[in-house]
């Protein structure tokens, strides 16, 4: 036994001398960063003489250096014991952590063996299999630097049955060994509070240094507690009335302002797009990469209409950019972390809980500087010669990998060739070619009598476009003629269905002052990286696919994800992606939306006229918006179209009472029990307050035959929506399947709506 116990002893020193090194900078990253924020956000306001400050470490995290400090060995074990001949060993597995009252508490899966050596091999005394309970206090230890540890006060060992061990002279010896799994497991907060030193004057210029290091110099660790979900670490600081950085409302840049501010934002966008790829190589789940390609794009998309905004603004742009998009981050920070193990996930942790914080930044002065974004950069440990800052306009082929684009050289080997062709084959034979006549839309500006030429090229153009990328998504038939028509419509919303103007006599791009560019109008700030930017300017063939595409992007990972062809009328798809087109990712509702500006309906409103135009065969009528010419015929293969959409959409007509006047209003409860309770109906919606289903109604091309009842829903009165009187379930289904799309409402009888509404 005496040799025993000196092993188990050997065995604690080697876990005291565990790669501190490592451990230390891994605790660095995360525990700087979380600072830093913290701290900012706690003096949103005047501040006391005295600032508490609670660091928040999660179970999750603190389970990730328990592997790699203590169950570091495979598959995450842990050997507390193991003796010189290998007979006797403790060895842990599958650590858990959890809060238990005032205490942390370790449970583990335990195997062991108890042996002694016998000439060539061991003698097994004893083998054991079960779990191990370690309930420790945190404290914090005393010494040079502040660190917090953890006190055992009490370990149980139960067997396979869940059986709590009674004590006895061997449980005891094995309750001893793993104590030493939570005694030696050691917070160290000082390399963090030494780097915060340094990082705090550059992210706070407005307070003098001195102020700023006064303040950081007494930063000391209060206090512990372990909590339900996580550890908090008390961060108390003494510190002076440090007053938020007051802003007014300041007049448009000067052009010498705006040019700086533009620089300032490079910036911001090179950082946020360093950041939002290094999540993204992070992860091989395609939802969590389309969120952090929509924060990516609508940061860009906020500078874009701050470019083009004619109204004054309370704060830095910038700055307001930086907030918003950190705090989008977290959450998917969040998810990204559970799936990586080791130091991937440790990199990643060192932002989650810094979110919080970003909301208090701006109002102590934060100033997005060069060095500031270059330091939290450097957070995530990538290598110290790398420029994270580093704004560039090349295409970047990994973004687009990461992001579900495909590969541009294989456009490319689709659509060149035809050009590079095309002067060396004869012109009659050029002329009976779409597609090598597309050259001719190089640098050309029509003129009216041109039109009749000009227009079904480009029309051809974005059909061809839409078609190629059509084959490699998956989507119905329905969403696809959609998709087509969206296009057609976008092109003709966004430019014209133009890609040059004359001006002072020379042909251009067309191009406007927030970066717009080419007949798909696609911001040069906001596709950064995704496309040549030359190209998008005078290469109209590839600003064609290009805005194809992000449609296509749009509709397949936003658009049909979130339910959008569900809303009452499948051709909602097309409006969600044009919100989406010119406003964003996140605005893919807008159109919908009660609350969006009234420039913002507006320009919804001029699209839906010109998808509805479009839809019904009549896009030609994009003359008048070049020249204000008559309405040229609809073309063949547009009604050709809206044929086959028709009699994809056809269903028989549900019967409905006369239709409803204003002052009838529409139709409750007691139209729905005056039913035949056996017809069917088909159930759209249900919505949180009356007047929710009400603007719904109103807002369908047929109100008439809607209706709406209240019902409860787990003590919550919600407001459903119905639709139509069918005397067949099979003509129910029909019209389910045809008016609303993929996304089927529920067929109802009468008689189950009735019984409802009258038990209430």
């Amino acid at each position: 036994m005496k040799s025993l116990k000196s092993d188990m002893w050997l065995q604690l020193s080697m876990l005291r001398r565990k790669p501190i090194a490592m451990f230390r900078n891994i605790c660095l990253r995360f525990i700087t960063f979380f600072l830093i924020f913290v701290f900012v956000t706690q003096s949103s306001t005047l501040w006391a003489d005295t600032v508490s400050v609670p660091v928040h470490l999660s179970y999750p995290f603190l389970r990730q250096l328990l592997i790699l400090t203590v169950f570091d060995k495979p598959a995450n074990t842990a050997q507390i014991l193991v003796d010189s001949a290998g007979c006797s060993k403790i060895i842990l597995s599958e650590p858990r952590l959890s809060g238990h009252g005032n205490s942390l508490r370790l449970v583990a899966k335990a195997n062991a063996t108890i042996g002694i050596e016998s000439g060539n091999g061991c003698l097994t005394m004893m083998e054991w299999d079960g779990e191990v309970e370690v309930l420790a206090r945190p404290v914090l230890l005393t010494g040079s630097s502040p660190v917090v540890g953890f006190e055992v006060k009490d370990s149980n060992l139960y067997n396979q049955q869940g059986e709590r061990l009674v004590s006895g002279i061997v449980i005891d010896y094995f309750k001893k060994c793993v104590h030493s799994v939570l005694s030696h497991f050691q917070i160290d907060f000082g390399p963090s509070l030494d780097e915060l030193k340094a990082l705090l004057p550059v992210v706070l210029p407005s307070h003098s240094t001195a102020k700023v290091k006064k303040v950081v110099d007494s930063l000391h660790l209060a206090g512990v507690r372990a909590g339900s979900d996580n550890l908090t670490v008390e961060l108390n600081m003494e510190v002076e009335a440090l007053s938020p950085t007051s802003r007014v409302a300041e007049p448009l840049l000067t052009t010498e302002e705006m040019q700086r501010w533009e620089k300032q934002w490079e910036s911001w966008d090179a950082f946020l797009t360093f950041i939002v790829k290094w999540m993204a190589e992070a992860t091989e789940l395609a939802p969590l990469r389309a969120t952090l390609l929509e924060i990516l794009l609508d940061s860009r998309y906020e500078f874009r209409n701050a470019l083009a905004g004619d109204t004054p603004y309370e704060t830095d742009p910038v700055r307001q950019l930086f907030v918003r998009s950190w705090k989008r981050l977290v959450p998917v920070l969040q998810e990204i972390s559970v799936t990586l193990p080791g130091q991937e996930l440790l990199a990643i942790v060192a932002f989650l809980t810094a979110g919080d914080a970003l909301q208090a930044l701006e109002h102590l002065g934060l100033e997005i500087t060069t060095d500031g974004l270059r330091r939290l950069a450097r957070l995530t440990g990538e290598r110290s010669e790398f420029n994270p800052l580093r704004y560039v306009d090349d295409v970047d082929p990994e973004m687009r990998r990461l992001f579900g684009f495909d590969p541009l050289e294989e456009e490319k080997k689709d659509l060149e060739p035809l050009k590079l062709n095309f002067f060396m084959i004869r012109p009659a034979f050029a002329a009976t070619s779409h597609q090598q006549s597309w050259v001719r839309l190089d640098k050309w500006v029509p003129t009216r009598a041109e039109l009749d030429q000009y227009l079904p090229l480009v029309r051809n153009l974005l059909d061809h476009n839409a078609n190629f990328l059509l084959k490699n998504v998956n989507i119905s038939s329905q969403a696809a003629l959609i998709y087509q028509k969206l296009v057609l419509a976008a092109a003709w919303q966004e430019s014209c269905w133009r890609q040059y103007i004359m001006k002072n006599g020379k042909v251009v791009p067309l191009h406007s002052d927030s970066g717009d560019v080419g007949l798909m109008q696609i911001n040069e700030h906001v596709w950064r990286g995704f496309y040549s930017i030359h190209k998008l300017q005078w290469d109209i063939v590839y600003n064609a696919r290009a805005g194809s595409e992000i449609l296509l992007k749009y509709l397949v990972d936003y658009a049909l994800p979130k339910g959008e062809h569900k809303q009452g009328n499948v051709h909602y798809l097309a409006r969600a992606g044009y919100s989406a087109y010119n406003g964003g990712p996140s605005q893919i509702s807008r159109y919908r939306n009660p609350k969006a500006s009234e420039n913002h309906r507006k320009i919804d409103s001029a699209f839906w006229k010109k998808y509805m135009a479009v839809r019904d065969g009549r896009e030609n009528s994009i003359a008048e918006c070049l020249f204000g010419t008559a309405v040229a015929k609809p073309s063949k293969a547009a009604d050709h179209d809206k044929k086959v959409l028709e009699k994809k959409t056809q269903a028989p007509k549900p019967s409905s009472p006369p239709k409803s006047t204003k002052s009838a209003g529409l139709k409750q409860e007691s139209w729905i029990l005056a039913q035949n309770p056996k017809h069917f109906t088909l159930q759209i919606a249900a919505f949180g307050s009356e007047q929710a289903s009400k603007e719904f109604i109103h807002k369908q091309p047929q109100p008439e035959r809607f209706a709406y009842y209240r019902l409860k829903s787990k003590d919550k009165a919600l407001y459903a929506v119905i639709y139509g009187i069918f005397s067949k379930r099979s003509d129910a289904d029909k019209t389910a399947t045809s008016r609303f799309g993929e996304g089927k409402p529920w067929v109802r009888d009468f008689k189950s709506i009735q019984e409802i509404i009258k038990k209430q």
